[in-house]
């Protein structure tokens, strides 16, 4: 009876402890996993959900406590022990070759051979046959001799989810915010292949910040604070605002802040702006201390068009005004000599130097400035400068000295706020700028946003998460099919029904 009871859970986890040196960063951690179920695993950056998962994945060992798969006990030493017991993870920095083929990817360490009798030699038209199979069963159109430097991250995401849940087999998947970079109809994807696993007897786990995806997709929730299990229970017994107090340990009076901002003049002006394929006569404009929401659907042009703006990509026509004065931004640095910056949403490719420090990161816009005779940098001013923006900025961290991947995923996007912030800018445009972060980091976040909206700066905010885009802006422009459909400028009729209504053509 207690072996039956047991093999009721595909995972369990018993008084899990974990310290680095002197830091105990998991204590006495309890979680149990049912088959055939998705089980969200949620938390601020920082709360552990991290350290769990790379437990379950054999990445970290634990100090004390058991861990049992199927009933029996087991101690993974290394991540390719846990993938024989049937553990897969899907990660959220993805880990892939920029310069192979999609099918090269698919197979790499585990590429097809033609034979026995001709060691080295690889079946490539199998490869790519299989490959296509995989990526045609779960509705993705994407040609397998694509490089993968060639395809948008939403297209690397699905490519890696499809390769763990439909290659390897797994008998459990972790899943890290799977659908950060993800399109509606992507989503919508991932859920169906999530809740075929989970009728096929696969277990999940789902670690994700958006909670209304949780509320959708999850069976069971797990919230962790501080290194703690705070709840463990079915997801039917919560509501958003009840796990969003368990996850910051307080009682929030709403998930966002409210925006009073009042706006001033127009000084930001992009006219009949074009590049074929991807944009075409786009107008619009924005007042100082305003917050201008672009909302629209992943391939709406979104992106694009603001990349071409601030010079990281050409464009074929249109003009640009700021304080009424035409600008020519062919480069990066014409956009910040001109006053305007922009935070990427990639932030680990286009947002943070990996291997440099905080103070690194942030300083990194205005070393010119920051130059004394004969070329060398003065350090003194550039510790003084940082340190003061990391106080207004609110970044938690030790030393300005330590490694940027040492932050959490919310305290790296404050940095990089920090970094456009100390170039003084007149418009800063965010794509994406709560991407992969936590509630309270959010909140942070938007919190940031309304004081520089409030000092006069002119905020550009693109986001797929249309609650957000909503609630954050004073006036809302909808773009679809590298067009503006729409414009929205009493907050009253801000909605996401009216919102999608005009994005999918309706009045």
């Amino acid at each position: 009876m207690q072996k039956e009871m047991q093999n009721d859970y595909i995972l369990e986890m018993r008084g899990i402890n974990k310290s680095f040196s002197s830091v105990q960063v998991l204590y006495n951690v309890d979680l149990k996993i049912r088959r055939g179920t998705v089980h969200a695993l949620i938390g601020e950056n920082g709360a552990g959900k991290s350290t769990i998962v790379k437990i379950i994945k054999g990445a970290y060992q634990y100090d004390s406590g058991k861990m049992l798969i199927n009933g029996e006990e087991v101690v993974f030493k290394d991540p390719g022990a846990s993938a024989l017991k049937g553990i897969g993870m899907v990660y959220q920095e993805l880990s892939y070759a920029p310069n192979m083929t999609v099918a090269e990817n698919f197979f790499l360490g585990s590429e097809m051979g033609k034979s026995r009798m001709l060691p080295g030699v690889l079946d490539r038209r199998a490869m790519l046959k299989k490959t296509a199979e995989l990526l045609q069963a779960e509705g993705v159109e994407i040609d397998p001799n694509t490089k993968m430097k060639d395809l948008a991250i939403s297209e690397i995401q699905m490519i890696e989810i499809i390769k763990v849940v439909s290659k390897q087999e797994a008998k459990l998947v972790i899943l890290d915010e799977p659908t950060s970079s993800l399109s509606e109809h992507e989503t919508e994807l991932l859920f169906k292949e999530i809740r075929s696993l989970r009728s096929r007897g696969v277990s999940v786990i789902y670690i994700s910040h958006k909670l209304d995806e949780i509320q959708q997709i999850a069976d069971d929730v797990t919230i962790l604070r501080d290194g703690r299990v705070v709840e463990t229970g079915e997801i039917g017994k919560y509501d958003v605002n009840t796990i969003v107090d368990l996850i910051v340990g307080r009682k929030m009076s709403a998930v966002f802040p409210q925006n009073d901002v009042v706006p001033g003049e127009v000084v930001f002006e992009v006219k009949n702006f074009s590049r074929k394929r991807l944009f075409k006569n786009v107008c619009f404009n924005a007042r100082k201390g305003e917050i201008v929401g672009l909302a629209g659907r992943l391939g709406s042009g979104r992106t694009e068009l603001m990349r071409a703006i601030v010079g990281l990509d050409a464009f074929d026509s249109g003009e640009i005004y700021l304080d009424g004065k035409k600008q020519t931004i062919r480069s990066v640095s014409d956009s910040i000599r001109a006053g305007i910056a922009m935070v990427s949403e990639d932030r680990q490719r286009f947002g943070i130097l990996q291997n440099c420090s905080v103070k690194e990161n942030a300083s990194i816009v205005i070393l010119d400035a920051l130059q004394k005779l004969l070329g060398r940098i003065d350090r003194k001013r550039e510790i003084d400068v940082v340190g003061k923006m990391r106080e207004k900025m609110k970044i938690k961290v030790a030393s300005l000295n330590d490694s940027i991947r040492s932050l959490s995923g919310g305290n790296q996007q404050k940095v990089v706020l920090a970094k456009w912030m100390l170039a003084n800018p007149k418009v800063l445009i965010l794509d994406e700028p709560t991407r992969g972060i936590d509630v309270g980091a959010k909140f942070e976040i938007y919190n940031l946003m309304i004081e520089m909206a409030r000092a006069g700066l002119t905020i550009i905010m693109i986001s797929s998460e249309l609650n957000e885009v909503i609630r954050m802006s004073n006036r809302l422009y909808l773009i679809d099919g590298g067009r503006i459909v729409g414009e929205l400028t009493d907050r009253a009729e801000f909605s996401e029904e009216n919102v999608l209504k005009t994005l999918v053509g309706g009045k």
